[in-house]
Protein backbone atom coordinates (compact mmCIF):
# COMPACT_ATOMS: atom_id res chain seq x y z
CA UNK A 1 0.00 0.00 0.00
CA UNK A 2 0.90 3.79 -0.89
CA UNK A 3 0.16 6.55 1.52
CA UNK A 4 0.14 10.10 0.62
CA UNK A 5 -1.71 10.73 3.98
CA UNK A 6 -0.89 9.19 6.81
CA UNK A 7 -3.90 9.22 8.39
CA UNK A 8 -5.16 6.59 6.66
CA UNK A 9 -2.15 3.92 7.58
CA UNK A 10 -3.72 0.92 7.76
CA UNK A 11 -2.56 -2.15 10.02
CA UNK A 12 -2.25 -5.12 9.08
CA UNK A 13 -3.80 -8.40 11.15
CA UNK A 14 -0.64 -10.27 11.62
CA UNK A 15 1.12 -7.52 13.33
CA UNK A 16 -2.02 -6.19 15.60
CA UNK A 17 0.24 -7.86 18.91
CA UNK A 18 3.13 -5.27 18.04
CA UNK A 19 1.04 -2.18 17.86
CA UNK A 20 -0.54 -3.28 21.06
CA UNK A 21 2.47 -4.72 22.90
CA UNK A 22 3.20 -2.61 26.35
CA UNK A 23 6.01 -0.60 26.69
CA UNK A 24 8.80 -1.62 29.17
CA UNK A 25 7.76 -0.34 33.00
CA UNK A 26 4.12 0.03 31.56
CA UNK A 27 2.27 -2.17 34.16
CA UNK A 28 -0.61 -2.37 36.23
CA UNK A 29 -1.02 -2.10 40.35
CA UNK A 30 -0.30 -4.50 42.25
CA UNK A 31 -2.46 -5.72 44.99
CA UNK A 32 -0.72 -3.35 47.85
CA UNK A 33 -0.90 -0.65 45.02
CA UNK A 34 -4.64 -1.02 44.06
CA UNK A 35 -5.68 -0.91 47.96
CA UNK A 36 -3.75 1.79 48.62
CA UNK A 37 -5.59 3.65 45.48
CA UNK A 38 -8.55 2.57 46.67
CA UNK A 39 -7.88 3.86 50.60
CA UNK A 40 -6.89 6.86 48.92
CA UNK A 41 -10.03 7.70 46.74
CA UNK A 42 -12.24 7.06 49.78
CA UNK A 43 -10.46 10.03 51.88
CA UNK A 44 -11.55 13.52 51.75
CA UNK A 45 -8.57 14.88 52.39
CA UNK A 46 -4.90 13.79 52.18
CA UNK A 47 -1.73 14.81 53.35
CA UNK A 48 1.14 16.01 51.15
CA UNK A 49 2.60 12.75 51.60
CA UNK A 50 -0.50 11.26 50.21
CA UNK A 51 -1.18 13.43 47.60
CA UNK A 52 2.11 12.62 46.07
CA UNK A 53 1.48 8.86 46.32
CA UNK A 54 -1.99 9.38 44.96
CA UNK A 55 -0.71 11.43 41.97
CA UNK A 56 2.38 8.90 41.15
CA UNK A 57 -0.92 6.28 41.31
CA UNK A 58 -3.19 8.28 39.16
CA UNK A 59 0.00 8.86 36.47
CA UNK A 60 0.69 4.93 36.49
CA UNK A 61 -2.90 3.91 36.30
CA UNK A 62 -3.71 6.95 33.79
CA UNK A 63 -0.50 5.34 31.22
CA UNK A 64 -1.63 1.54 32.01
CA UNK A 65 -5.12 2.41 30.46
CA UNK A 66 -3.48 4.42 27.74
CA UNK A 67 -0.07 3.65 27.15
CA UNK A 68 2.63 4.93 24.53
CA UNK A 69 3.76 3.04 21.41
CA UNK A 70 6.17 0.62 22.82
CA UNK A 71 9.46 -0.09 21.15
CA UNK A 72 8.31 -3.17 19.28
CA UNK A 73 5.24 -0.84 17.72
CA UNK A 74 8.14 1.75 16.18
CA UNK A 75 9.85 -1.23 14.84
CA UNK A 76 7.43 -2.41 13.22
CA UNK A 77 6.08 0.66 12.20
CA UNK A 78 9.57 1.82 10.44
CA UNK A 79 9.68 -1.44 8.48
CA UNK A 80 6.22 -0.79 7.44
CA UNK A 81 7.45 2.72 6.04
CA UNK A 82 10.56 1.39 4.31
CA UNK A 83 7.77 -0.83 2.19
CA UNK A 84 5.01 1.72 1.71
CA UNK A 85 7.37 4.90 1.15
CA UNK A 86 10.06 2.85 -0.82
CA UNK A 87 8.95 -0.50 -1.73
CA UNK A 88 11.56 -2.09 0.41
CA UNK A 89 11.79 -4.47 3.05
CA UNK A 90 10.60 -7.83 1.97
CA UNK A 91 12.73 -10.95 1.72
CA UNK A 92 13.91 -13.37 -0.63
CA UNK A 93 12.59 -16.69 -0.75
CA UNK A 94 15.93 -18.14 0.21
CA UNK A 95 16.42 -15.96 3.16
CA UNK A 96 13.17 -16.42 4.80
CA UNK A 97 13.07 -19.13 7.58
CA UNK A 98 12.79 -22.45 6.29
CA UNK A 99 9.38 -22.38 8.64
CA UNK A 100 7.93 -19.98 7.25
CA UNK A 101 8.39 -21.34 3.69
CA UNK A 102 7.28 -24.75 4.70
CA UNK A 103 4.17 -22.92 6.20
CA UNK A 104 3.33 -21.14 2.93
CA UNK A 105 4.13 -24.17 0.45
CA UNK A 106 1.91 -26.61 2.37
CA UNK A 107 -1.20 -23.95 3.33
CA UNK A 108 -3.69 -25.93 0.48
CA UNK A 109 -2.59 -29.48 1.66
CA UNK A 110 -3.46 -28.31 5.03
CA UNK A 111 -6.69 -26.70 3.81
CA UNK A 112 -7.58 -30.19 2.38
CA UNK A 113 -7.10 -31.92 5.21
CA UNK A 114 -9.03 -29.54 7.12
CA UNK A 115 -11.78 -29.62 4.25
CA UNK A 116 -11.78 -33.91 4.76
CA UNK A 117 -11.85 -32.88 8.77
CA UNK A 118 -14.97 -31.04 8.32
CA UNK A 119 -16.37 -32.58 5.79
CA UNK A 120 -16.85 -29.22 3.73
CA UNK A 121 -15.08 -27.85 0.29
CA UNK A 122 -13.19 -24.70 2.05
CA UNK A 123 -11.34 -22.73 -0.44
CA UNK A 124 -8.27 -20.18 0.38
CA UNK A 125 -8.94 -16.94 0.78
CA UNK A 126 -7.45 -14.76 -2.12
CA UNK A 127 -8.52 -11.20 -1.46
CA UNK A 128 -6.97 -8.89 1.38
CA UNK A 129 -9.68 -6.72 2.56
CA UNK A 130 -9.73 -3.71 4.95
CA UNK A 131 -11.96 -1.71 6.77
CA UNK A 132 -10.69 1.93 8.19
CA UNK A 133 -7.72 0.46 10.56
CA UNK A 134 -6.99 -2.84 9.30
CA UNK A 135 -6.61 -5.20 7.01
CA UNK A 136 -5.76 -9.10 6.17
CA UNK A 137 -6.53 -11.91 4.38
CA UNK A 138 -7.37 -15.06 6.83
CA UNK A 139 -6.72 -19.05 5.22
CA UNK A 140 -10.00 -19.98 5.20
CA UNK A 141 -13.28 -17.81 5.27
CA UNK A 142 -16.93 -20.07 4.98
CA UNK A 143 -19.60 -18.15 4.40
CA UNK A 144 -21.74 -21.11 5.29
CA UNK A 145 -20.08 -22.21 8.15
CA UNK A 146 -20.28 -18.59 9.51
CA UNK A 147 -16.53 -18.51 10.49
CA UNK A 148 -12.74 -18.01 9.56
CA UNK A 149 -9.34 -20.16 9.81
CA UNK A 150 -6.23 -19.39 10.53
CA UNK A 151 -3.75 -22.16 9.69
CA UNK A 152 -0.28 -22.74 11.19
CA UNK A 153 1.83 -25.12 10.03
CA UNK A 154 4.09 -26.95 12.45
CA UNK A 155 7.98 -27.36 11.35
CA UNK A 156 7.89 -30.86 12.88
CA UNK A 157 6.66 -32.97 15.61
CA UNK A 158 8.32 -31.78 18.61
CA UNK A 159 6.47 -28.36 18.09
CA UNK A 160 3.60 -29.32 16.84
CA UNK A 161 2.97 -31.50 19.86
CA UNK A 162 3.12 -29.24 23.01
CA UNK A 163 -0.05 -27.28 21.37
CA UNK A 164 -2.58 -29.44 23.21
CA UNK A 165 -1.27 -28.39 26.24
CA UNK A 166 -0.38 -24.61 25.99
CA UNK A 167 -2.85 -21.64 25.44
CA UNK A 168 -3.02 -20.27 22.14
CA UNK A 169 -0.75 -17.36 21.90
CA UNK A 170 -1.87 -13.77 22.70
CA UNK A 171 -0.26 -12.68 18.85
CA UNK A 172 -2.60 -15.48 17.25
CA UNK A 173 -5.50 -14.34 19.66
CA UNK A 174 -4.97 -10.90 18.84
CA UNK A 175 -4.72 -12.10 14.76
CA UNK A 176 -8.04 -14.00 14.56
CA UNK A 177 -9.73 -10.81 16.83
CA UNK A 178 -8.50 -8.68 13.41
CA UNK A 179 -9.59 -11.47 11.26
CA UNK A 180 -13.42 -11.73 12.95
CA UNK A 181 -13.70 -7.82 12.79
CA UNK A 182 -13.14 -7.70 9.27
CA UNK A 183 -15.00 -10.37 8.11
CA UNK A 184 -17.62 -9.26 10.86
CA UNK A 185 -18.18 -13.13 12.59
CA UNK A 186 -18.76 -14.27 15.71
CA UNK A 187 -16.32 -17.39 15.79
CA UNK A 188 -13.06 -18.36 14.45
CA UNK A 189 -10.38 -21.00 14.72
CA UNK A 190 -6.59 -21.37 14.76
CA UNK A 191 -5.61 -25.05 13.98
CA UNK A 192 -1.81 -26.13 14.08
CA UNK A 193 -1.39 -28.73 11.12
CA UNK A 194 1.13 -31.48 10.88
CA UNK A 195 2.44 -31.54 7.51
CA UNK A 196 5.23 -33.85 5.51
CA UNK A 197 8.77 -31.50 5.56
CA UNK A 198 8.76 -30.69 1.71
CA UNK A 199 12.71 -32.34 0.63
CA UNK A 200 13.91 -28.93 -1.08
CA UNK A 201 13.30 -27.33 2.77
CA UNK A 202 15.28 -30.35 4.06
CA UNK A 203 17.75 -30.51 1.78
CA UNK A 204 18.21 -26.37 2.47
CA UNK A 205 18.70 -26.99 6.45
CA UNK A 206 21.06 -30.03 5.56
CA UNK A 207 23.60 -27.75 3.47
CA UNK A 208 23.55 -25.17 6.48
CA UNK A 209 24.11 -27.73 8.98
CA UNK A 210 27.06 -29.24 6.62
CA UNK A 211 28.54 -25.61 5.94
CA UNK A 212 28.35 -25.32 9.90
CA UNK A 213 30.21 -28.50 10.39
CA UNK A 214 32.94 -28.05 7.88
CA UNK A 215 33.25 -24.11 9.13
CA UNK A 216 33.76 -25.66 12.93
CA UNK A 217 30.63 -24.19 13.67
CA UNK A 218 29.49 -27.44 15.48
CA UNK A 219 31.40 -30.86 15.72
CA UNK A 220 31.11 -34.33 14.25
CA UNK A 221 28.39 -35.38 17.23
CA UNK A 222 26.15 -32.46 16.99
CA UNK A 223 26.36 -32.86 13.11
CA UNK A 224 24.93 -36.20 12.91
CA UNK A 225 21.99 -35.72 15.69
CA UNK A 226 20.88 -32.30 13.28
CA UNK A 227 21.09 -34.30 10.10
CA UNK A 228 19.65 -37.38 11.78
CA UNK A 229 16.57 -35.16 13.53
CA UNK A 230 16.12 -33.34 10.20
CA UNK A 231 15.28 -36.56 8.96
CA UNK A 232 12.89 -37.72 11.04
CA UNK A 233 11.04 -34.26 10.84
CA UNK A 234 10.04 -35.49 7.39
CA UNK A 235 7.46 -37.64 7.06
CA UNK A 236 4.77 -38.14 9.33
CA UNK A 237 2.51 -40.73 6.87
CA UNK A 238 2.13 -43.01 9.29
CA UNK A 239 0.66 -40.79 11.78
CA UNK A 240 -3.29 -40.52 11.81
CA UNK A 241 -4.91 -37.08 9.97
CA UNK A 242 -7.33 -36.95 13.02
CA UNK A 243 -4.37 -36.38 15.29
CA UNK A 244 -2.36 -34.06 13.06
CA UNK A 245 -4.70 -31.24 13.39
CA UNK A 246 -4.46 -29.25 17.22
CA UNK A 247 -7.52 -26.44 16.70
CA UNK A 248 -8.30 -23.57 19.09
CA UNK A 249 -11.96 -22.05 18.76
CA UNK A 250 -11.89 -18.23 19.59
CA UNK A 251 -15.20 -15.99 20.11
CA UNK A 252 -15.25 -12.51 19.02
CA UNK A 253 -14.29 -9.64 21.94
CA UNK A 254 -15.43 -6.36 20.04
CA UNK A 255 -14.17 -4.40 23.16
CA UNK A 256 -10.83 -5.43 22.15
CA UNK A 257 -11.02 -3.95 19.00
CA UNK A 258 -12.21 -0.77 19.86
CA UNK A 259 -8.66 -0.41 22.00
CA UNK A 260 -6.64 -1.55 18.89
CA UNK A 261 -8.43 1.44 16.87
CA UNK A 262 -7.43 4.08 19.20
CA UNK A 263 -3.65 2.50 18.77
CA UNK A 264 -3.86 2.91 15.31
CA UNK A 265 -4.66 6.12 15.21
CA UNK A 266 -1.32 6.79 17.98
CA UNK A 267 0.54 4.77 15.36
CA UNK A 268 -1.05 7.12 11.96
CA UNK A 269 0.31 10.19 14.20
CA UNK A 270 3.37 8.85 14.97
CA UNK A 271 4.05 7.94 11.36
CA UNK A 272 3.28 11.32 10.14
CA UNK A 273 5.85 13.09 12.54
CA UNK A 274 8.31 10.38 11.63
CA UNK A 275 7.81 11.14 7.75
CA UNK A 276 8.45 14.83 8.27
CA UNK A 277 11.54 13.86 10.35
CA UNK A 278 13.16 11.74 7.80
CA UNK A 279 12.10 14.35 4.94
CA UNK A 280 13.76 17.14 7.04
CA UNK A 281 16.88 14.89 7.57
CA UNK A 282 18.08 17.55 9.80
CA UNK A 283 21.72 16.53 11.88
CA UNK A 284 20.88 14.95 15.18
CA UNK A 285 22.61 16.97 17.76
CA UNK A 286 23.98 14.39 20.47
CA UNK A 287 24.76 15.51 24.27
CA UNK A 288 28.17 14.65 25.51
CA UNK A 289 27.07 14.13 29.14
CA UNK A 290 24.47 11.58 28.50
CA UNK A 291 27.76 9.58 26.99
CA UNK A 292 30.33 10.52 28.93
CA UNK A 293 28.73 10.75 32.11
CA UNK A 294 28.75 6.99 33.01
CA UNK A 295 32.74 7.03 32.26
CA UNK A 296 33.28 10.02 34.67
CA UNK A 297 31.18 9.18 37.45
CA UNK A 298 32.54 5.46 36.95
CA UNK A 299 29.29 3.94 36.26
CA UNK A 300 29.54 1.97 33.41
CA UNK A 301 28.66 -1.52 33.25
CA UNK A 302 31.66 -4.15 32.33
CA UNK A 303 29.73 -5.16 28.91
CA UNK A 304 32.90 -7.34 27.59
Amino acid sequence: MKYLDWSQFLISASSISQIMSRPKGCTDFTNSQKEKYATLLLKEELSESEKKTFDVLTAKKERFNNPELSVAAKKYMITRYSWDKYNRGTLSVNEKSARLVKGNELEEDAIKMLSKRDRTKYKRGEEFISNDFIFGRCDIYSPDRNKVIDIKVSWGIHSYLPNHITELSTKYWMQMQSYLDLYDLDKGEVCWVLLNTPIFLLDREKAKLTENYMTGEIDAEKFEESMERLDLNYDYSKIPNSRKIITFQVSRERGFMEKVYKKVEKCREWMAEFDRIHSDNKKIITLSEKYAAPFIEGEQEDTA
